[in-house]
């Protein structure tokens, strides 16, 4: 109302003045000239976007809500689906937003003894139920040193400490048992007094030993006389109660003398070297003798003439038992040479020498006593006209050869023909493919000066997204994020970008329980899935006052009626009658 009430005030104002007003949209002046004063645009409010008057649209903010809860902008009354309560924690029944209270069901607690709320922390006090007590750290008295144990109480919920006492166990003392050792030839008896528990022991009661009692003398180490040693026996006495030697005494008995057996050929004699025979004890002892050497067995042996060749010697003989001879070696005459004769006649060639042996022999045995070789000189070449045996090429030289008769031959040189060059013009290279500058090349050759330029390769301008898909609450989205070449715009690389799924945003509406039926909320995303959960007892029903119907009076005759009846207060249905 102040708005308009403005508003009214200053058209009048203008009025007066002689200023003519007109809407927003009118245009100039008026027939007599007066000046046109615009109005300003007219909007319903501040997020109101169309003016009233002439349609002309504006860009305005956001609506304004008192929090993220709040439904209704408090400008213009805009609804919006507000975001979800905001609580600490579930057991938090104020919203941190808005201040909207909730219900929520008890504290969460471990058992019974647990003082904090598993979920918010807050605290409450409990008392302990003490289970029967238990002995612990048990540690059992020696014979001399006292044990201890504790007794010690526990919850019998969350099994925490409640008391514990300390009590000793006395010391008993030691309890011996006597074992007595008799005395022996040698030692003294006692007794050993040792404890059942703990084995302490102590010796007490010594008596003196008994001594020894020698029996009768026995042999022993008999050694028997050999033919070089002397022979020997113990006479011994023992103790008869415990065996211990109580004396010994060592006789000995002489030596006996040698007995051999016959005499034995023990080294056999030779036509040069005397022999040996020997004879032996039965102890093992031996004597030895010399054998007379045997003399040479001779064999006789014609003699024979030397030959050129060959040795020769004189009648000699020789031992059918040893080695023993008495040959003696003739040398052998030598060859007498006769005339000299050509062998091996071998004419020259061109290129190879000739040659003939000169010999001689024996005039005796006919064998070769000499043989001189004599060479001839090689003729030379004789050669006919040079032919064309390589041609030339560009770069490199032919050849021309002649030949003798013998087979022989003789090359020379041939200037190679240099390139005849053909000309070929250049060729740019591109993204993909290769170029080149102008080059030429030979008619008759592969020559060439062609070099290769590598291709250009692609040049990438940034990527640019394609074939997007948006994720859902459940399902991913994905995009291509492609190259292009900056030059021949061909697609030089492709990445496919994964979208990650959104997850499900739910909003809640709480369905509460009724006499009869249990209370819940649903929980419902805007892709349209929901579940139900947090179930709550129905409230059951609540009877009211008792009311009286089918009231029946009695007559004379027939006895009368009328219910008794409870309805519920809440939603109305009969409880009982």
């Amino acid at each position: 109302m102040k708005f308009y009430t403005k508003l009214l005030a200053l058209l009048f104002i203008l009025a007066m003045i002689g200023i003519q007003i007109v809407s927003c949209v009118s245009p100039g002046k008026t027939e007599d000239s007066t000046d046109i004063v615009h109005e300003e645009h007219v909007y319903d409010n501040a997020c109101d976007t169309t003016c009233n008057e002439c349609g002309t649209t504006r860009e305005v903010g956001n609506h304004v809500y008192t929090n993220n809860c709040d439904a209704d902008c408090n400008v213009c009354g805009e609804e919006r689906t507000p975001e979800n309560h905001v609580y600490d924690n579930a057991c938090d029944t104020t919203c941190n937003e808005c201040g909207t209270t909730r219900e929520v069901g008890n504290h969460v607690y471990t058992n019974n003894c647990d003082v904090d709320c598993n979920v918010c922390g807050s605290t409450r006090t409990i008392t302990h139920d003490p289970a029967v007590a238990v002995h612990e750290n048990r540690v059992e008295a020696s014979c001399t040193k006292a044990g201890s144990y504790d007794i010690v109480v526990y919850c019998s919920i969350c099994n925490e400490e409640i008391s514990r006492k300390s009590v000793t166990i006395n010391a008993p003392g030691h309890t011996y048992d006597a074992v007595v050792t008799s005395p022996d030839c040698v030692n003294g008896g006692y007794t050993t007094y040792t404890c059942k528990v703990c084995n302490d022991s102590y010796i007490a009661n010594h008596t003196n030993n008994l001594g020894h009692t020698a029996g009768a003398v026995v042999v022993e180490n008999n050694k028997a006389p050999t033919c070089t040693a002397k022979g020997s026996y113990d006479n011994v006495t023992y103790c008869t109660v415990c065996g211990t030697e109580t004396s010994r005494n060592t006789v000995v008995v002489p030596a006996t003398e040698h007995s051999y057996g016959n005499w034995v050929e023990t080294l056999a004699p030779t036509c040069t070297v005397k022999g040996e025979e020997t004879h032996t004890c039965s102890c093992g002892a031996s004597e030895t003798r010399d054998v007379a050497a045997l003399g040479h067995n001779e064999v006789k042996h014609d003699a024979k003439a030397p030959t050129c060749t060959t040795i020769g010697w004189d009648a000699y003989v020789t031992c059918s038992r040893c080695d023993y001879t008495t040959y003696v070696e003739k040398t052998s005459l030598g060859h007498t040479s006769g005339a000299v004769v050509v062998e091996n006649n071998k004419a020259p060639t061109c290129t190879a020498t000739g040659s003939y042996d000169n010999v001689t022999y024996c005039t005796v045995c006919g064998a070769e006593t000499s043989r001189n070789t004599v060479v001839v000189p090689a003729t030379g070449h004789s050669y006919c006209n040079w032919v064309e045996t390589i041609a030339p090429t560009c770069t490199v030289k032919g050849e021309e050869t002649r030949t003798c008769s013998c087979g022989a031959s003789e090359t020379r040189e041939v200037a190679a023909l240099g390139h005849n060059e053909l000309k070929h013009d250049a060729k740019a290279p591109t993204c993909t493919e290769i170029g080149y500058d102008a080059y030429v090349t030979c008619s008759r050759c592969d020559y060439t000066t062609y070099v290769e330029k590598d291709a250009l390769g692609h040049k990438s301008n940034p990527a640019v997204e394609e074939n997007r898909v948006e994720s859902t609450c459940t399902e991913k989205g994905s995009y291509d994020k492609v190259f292009y070449c900056s030059i021949c715009n061909t697609e030089v690389k492709r990445v496919t970008a994964e979208i990650p799924e959104k997850g499900h945003s739910y909003n809640s509406v709480v369905t509460k329980p009724t006499c009869t039926t249990k209370g819940y909320t649903t929980y419902t995303c805007h892709c349209g899935h929901s579940y139900v959960a947090d179930h709550t007892d129905k409230l059951g029903h609540t009877s009211g006052d008792v009311v009286v119907e089918n009231n029946k009076a009695p007559t004379c005759t027939a006895t009368g009626s009328y219910d008794n009846v409870t309805y519920c207060t809440v939603c109305g249905t009969e409880t009982s009658r």
